[in-house]
């Protein structure tokens, strides 16, 4: 028998799968029993949504089928780090010149960034950077499948010292479990004083507030500063699924007591 028959068979059980799964939600619907395992959830409501993202600063946005370093559910579903998302949609109505990702991973804000900015306006350069050689691979192939990858400048190690070859009205997003600390120093580059930053905070817990005290010392006399939670959004987007395999699907894995810093300049 040829390959080809193979593939065929492969196909039509597929489609034989996916029918029982229609069959199963609208009984679902119906009735209001749930039927379906926890897998069978996540790959229908992953069909249904077709790797687009639905709603959040980026709705529209196409997706690819991983995540780098976080959980892909919420970014389809658009909650992902919902609590700063008015930030980000204030990022992409203000005129910088330049977005600065740092710990881009497959690129969900630097793509988003782009996608959105493009609407608009052609005058900006998003600059992502991530050390993992395989979210490059994955941040490119998110890139070329809006369309933007000309507005992107990639890169991998990302030290103080690059700051200084920026200028203009330049933003700063950063994500690097921790290295913040040591990366955020306006004694190692000047021009950090000129940026707006918005930085997640890996102090490990309220307890610990070394890192968040550390840049707001460094950053209080230039810039306005904002702490922002992380707030577990429970809120029910498929009633049609059982809400614990809900609560699961949109859980991001984040730790108690992760913040966010937005410091913004005050000139």
């Amino acid at each position: 028998m040829s390959l080809s028959y193979f593939k065929r068979g492969r196909g039509v059980r597929r489609r034989l799968r996916l029918l029982k799964l229609e069959g199963y939600i609208l009984i679902q619907k119906i009735t209001h029993r749930y039927f379906l395992s926890t897998s069978d959830s996540y790959e229908y409501l992953m069909r249904r949504m077709n790797f687009i993202i639905q709603s959040g600063p980026f709705k529209g946005m196409k997706y690819i089928n991983q995540s780098n370093g976080s959980v892909l559910f919420p970014k389809i579903v658009g909650t992902y780090d919902k609590p700063i998302h008015d930030i980000i949609r204030q990022l992409v109505n203000t005129s910088y010149d330049n977005y600065i990702d740092i710990g881009c991973a497959e690129g969900y804000y630097a793509v988003g960034l782009a996608h959105e900015l493009q609407k608009v306006r052609n005058n900006f350069k998003v600059y992502a950077y991530d050390v993992d050689p395989t979210a490059i691979t994955n941040l490119i192939a998110l890139a070329n499948l809006n369309d933007v990858l000309n507005f992107l400048d990639i890169g991998s190690l990302f030290q103080s010292r690059d700051f200084d070859k920026f200028t203009g009205k330049t933003v700063v997003i950063c994500d690097i479990e921790g290295a913040e600390l040591s990366l955020l120093d306006p004694s190692k580059s000047e021009n950090l004083l000129h940026f707006d930053l918005l930085v997640e905070v890996h102090d490990g817990g309220k307890e610990s507030n070394i890192i968040k005290d550390s840049l707001r010392n460094r950053f209080c006399a230039t810039h306005l500063i904002e702490i922002i939670d992380y707030v577990d959004y429970c809120d029910r987007h498929f009633d049609f699924i059982e809400y614990s395999h809900e609560k699961q699907f949109m859980n991001e894995g984040r730790r108690y007591g992760l913040e966010w810093m937005w410091l913004k300049r005050k000139n």
